[in-house]
């Protein structure tokens, strides 16, 4: 996975694009929660938001609020495992792109 990804950055800086790289990268499956029960739960927080007249800024910390209430805490350990692994493969593809900057090819 990592070469790909280092390859395509490589080919952005090569062809002076100046501009960035989106890896969507989904959440491993022993961390993600289920998307029936997310989309259900995200539908019923974004439905109260409505109800209570919530707007701008205050919806997202409300959402989060709710979601997390809803999950029993669930959704901000998953978050932070989302976020770690999304460190973990941003790492080994910055690893691959220094090695091909150096001429290391895989």
């Amino acid at each position: 996975m990592d070469v790909y990804e280092s390859n395509c950055v490589d080919a952005n800086h090569l062809m002076e694009l100046n501009s960035g790289s989106v890896f969507c990268i989904p959440a491993d499956e022993k961390i993600a929660l289920p998307k029936e029960l997310m989309d259900a739960i995200i539908d019923d927080a974004i439905a109260e938001c409505e109800r209570r007249g919530i707007k701008g800024k205050d919806i997202t910390p409300f959402l989060l609020a709710s979601v997390k209430e809803a999950t029993g805490g669930q959704s901000v350990k998953t978050n932070v495992e989302f976020v770690k692994n999304n460190a973990r493969i941003g790492a080994r593809i910055a690893v691959a792109l220094a090695a091909l900057e150096v001429g290391v090819f895989f």
